[in-house]
């Protein structure tokens, strides 16, 4: 077989009786990253599991080889210095830079050398200091396994060994451990072609009980989230599309969108139809048990996150603190807690993108960055249907039981701050407290202030 490296896959995927298949058809790794369902119908597989583990199998193989440049001795690959330093920023492994430029690992370390570039090298800390670290970040983010903690380890330039890591939270983190264990899903069958092809729109509402949605949007394929924020004042479909255009200035207009039948999300399907057209699903809408990509996504939103600061506003109102009710406290509660709302989740996104996933061993950024080069969104199939991009058993009943065309659209109108107000409100500082205890301190203070500019 011309493709060595597909070989291997198909070994792998236990496909090994489709090698003639694709050797009589000279279909190579980079072309298979590219079939769309029904190329690989034609081929004999239709089992949609192993279908997407064909795709991201070699879509991580890579593409053509670089072209090689001439010289005064043997030629050499023309390898650029900002393509080796992106993909070790991105954290890719030596092994996975060289499958996806298609050359040997001696090659990627000559260039290492020659460029300049050091081998990763862990950081040299105490293990008590070590456990002063990872001892806040469990604090902040109680529901976190190892591997995310790991990355968040990161943003603090700390880089350390698993062996370590393991080693801190047993010391200090024994009982959460187990938890976290008990806690693991085990997950369904997904197929779609590449990254871009087919995004996941939702929002999250456990904490609309004080008035803060979060608009969440998921890229279908690698799972990155590429957006993630919390708004305070309406879930309209003006604050989602807000939100949707930030993420396309960043990650590029996707080919299709899905999301459930909310109110919300109608400026979205106006948006997808003028830019990608009619009569081919630009915006699918379906039941939310169809958008299993951000539905699970929540799960670990609201464990990292929203269960946070949902623990401190019920700890407020049975201390009698807060009252949903009153604008006033409303009003300070979003002024605290909304910009701290939205650091956490913009730490736990980049955590999330860089953590390896189990089910691919690869994480979500480095499926994005690797589809983006292998598999790049180009003309995609047209006749796909309105359970494109749905997990698990799907129902076709046409009854449905879904509350999404029915949520209720709300805007939040809080006491307007004055001048004056946001001036003394800027005053409130940090008087030495747990970050937690510091923004109750700031939230009473706030209430205090608005109280008497109102």
């Amino acid at each position: 077989m011309a493709d060595q490296k597909l070989k291997n896959v198909l070994l792998h995927l236990g496909l090994h009786h489709y090698i003639d298949v694709f050797r009589e058809e000279n279909i190579t790794s980079y072309l298979t990253s590219k079939l769309s369902m029904e190329n690989f119908k034609s081929l004999g597989i239709t089992d949609n599991a192993k279908i997407m583990q064909l795709r991201v199998k070699c879509c991580a193989s890579g593409g053509e080889k670089p072209i090689k440049l001439p010289t005064n001795g043997a030629p050499k690959y023309n390898i650029s210095k900002q393509v080796l330093e992106n993909f070790l920023e991105e954290g890719c492994l030596i092994s996975e830079i060289k499958d996806m430029l298609n050359i040997s690992e001696r090659t990627i370390f000559r260039r290492l050398q020659e460029y300049g570039f050091s081998k990763r090298i862990f950081s040299t800390i105490d293990p008590d200091d070590l456990d002063i670290a990872v001892s806040q970040i469990v604090r902040e983010f109680p529901n976190n396994g190892e591997v995310m903690l790991r990355e968040l380890l990161k943003e603090r330039e700390l880089l350390v060994t698993r062996k370590s890591l393991r080693e801190s939270l047993h010391r200090i983190d024994e009982a959460r451990k187990s938890k976290r264990k008990r806690k693991a899903l085990h997950r369904r069958v997904y197929n779609v072609q590449g990254p871009n092809y087919l995004w996941h729109l939702d929002t999250n509402h456990k904490l609309i009980r004080w008035n803060f949605v979060v608009t969440g949007i998921v890229d279908g394929f690698s799972r990155l989230p590429v957006g993630l924020r919390c708004s305070d004042n309406n879930n309209k479909s003006t604050t989602v599309l807000s939100c949707f255009k930030t993420s396309v200035a960043e990650y590029g207009i996707p080919s299709r969108v899905r999301s459930d039948k909310g109110k919300e999300n109608v400026l979205v399907a106006d948006y997808m139809i003028e830019m990608r057209g009619v009569g081919r699903r630009s915006m699918i809408t379906g039941k939310s048990t169809h958008n299993q990509r951000v539905e699970r996504l929540w799960r670990d939103v609201y464990t990292s996150v929203l269960s946070y600061f949902y623990n401190i506003f019920d700890f407020l109102e049975n201390e009698n603190h807060l009252d949903s009710s009153n604008l006033v406290h409303l009003t300070a509660l979003h002024y605290v807690y909304l910009p701290l709302i939205n650091d956490k989740l913009r730490k736990w996104r980049t955590a999330w993108s860089t953590h390896r996933l189990r089910t691919v061993n690869s994480s979500p950024q480095r499926l994005w960055v690797t589809g983006q080069i292998t598999n790049p969104m180009g003309i995609s199939p047209v006749d796909v249907n309105e359970f494109y991009g749905a997990e698990g058993f799907t129902d076709y009943d046409d009854e449905e039981n879904e509350q999404g065309d029915s949520r209720p659209i709300f805007e939040f109108r809080g006491i307007t701050l004055s001048a004056e107000c946001l001036e003394q409100l800027e005053t409130i500082g940090n008087q030495g407290q747990h970050q937690e205890d510091l923004a109750m301190a700031q939230y009473n203070e706030a209430v205090t202030i608005i109280s008497m500019n109102a």
